[in-house]
């Protein structure tokens, strides 16, 4: 598994930016697109894919701890639909 360490070493030797650098902007990406899908914007970077966010339907479950049934509430979710070319990757 590649961690947030190994991935900035790759980007460092690929971008000629400073791992330091690469790792500062990993760790700044998550935060950002979670701020960006709150108010509701679609973020797209291309060549990877577009996050967005979804809203579940209302549905009915079952409480674990009583075992009667109960209406989760609808709730928006983040989603990801890789690009085209990410899809189709052959690996």
């Amino acid at each position: 598994m590649v961690n947030c360490k190994k991935l900035a070493r790759e980007l460092a030797r690929s971008t000629g930016l400073k791992q330091k650098e690469c790792e500062a902007v990993l760790r700044a990406l998550h935060p950002t697109i979670a701020q960006m899908l709150r108010n509701d914007e679609k973020v797209n970077i291309t060549g990877l894919g577009i996050f967005s966010t979804r809203v579940r339907k209302p549905w009915t479950g079952t409480n674990p701890l009583t075992g009667e049934p109960m209406v989760v509430q609808p709730q928006r979710v983040p989603v990801f639909k890789p690009s085209k070319s990410f899809h189709d990757l052959e690996i």
